[in-house]
């Protein structure tokens, strides 16, 4: 499926000479050199990073996408043009990976560290033990990701997405019929909203 790149800069980050377009023109540089087509580049020019995802004109937008599935990954230059405050990144996260969309910064490592600091900033929310699994199983590490899905719906009993993870980590370790059940509170879940 095609990836969505996402552009942002603020007032401020533009009298630091910090562009749109060299945003831009890396972004088409690192699609093009990893072979990803491209739905969309969405821009938000001149709108602060305190203002949230949803009530961007383009980030509005990329929601809309992303609930009509017009593309399963979304590129970043860097974490924070999702928001200038961790919440504000992980609180957008939280809603694309809900819709099926992996985040990827282009510039950053975007991997365990990030949840560490999240975790530690609010221990008793949920989404960052989700993101921390996600970023265990990417690397292969299934059994230590489940823990963190375990903790994500410990801490939130009603997170379909950590279920569903837990499944997807299950089915990587060939315990199917575990995998299905995991999957199984997720449709639940889905369907009582």
């Amino acid at each position: 499926m095609a990836v969505a790149v996402y552009v942002r800069v603020s007032t401020e980050e533009q009298r630091e000479r910090q562009s749109i377009r060299t945003q831009l023109e890396f972004g088409e540089r690192y699609c093009q050199l990893h072979g990803l087509t491209v739905f969309r580049i969405y821009s938000d020019d001149g709108i602060s990073g305190t203002v949230p995802l949803e009530k961007r004109p383009e980030g509005s937008q990329i929601l809309r996408d992303v609930q009509a599935g017009k593309f399963d990954q979304l590129l970043v230059y860097r974490l924070d043009r999702l928001g200038r405050e961790t919440r504000l990144i992980l609180n957008a996260v939280a809603e694309l990976e809900k819709l099926g969309v992996r985040i990827k910064s282009m510039t950053e490592e975007f991997d365990i560290t990030f949840y560490q600091k999240a975790t530690n900033l609010n221990p008793n929310y949920a989404t960052p033990y989700n993101g921390w699994g996600v970023a265990l199983a990417n690397q292969g590490k299934y059994a230590e990701a489940i823990t963190f899905y375990q903790k994500a719906t410990d801490l939130n009993p009603k997170f379909a997405q950590a279920y569903d993870n837990w499944g997807m980590a299950l089915d990587a370790l060939g315990k199917h019929a575990e995998a299905e059940e995991e999957r199984r509170r997720a449709a639940e879940i889905d369907q009582s909203k």
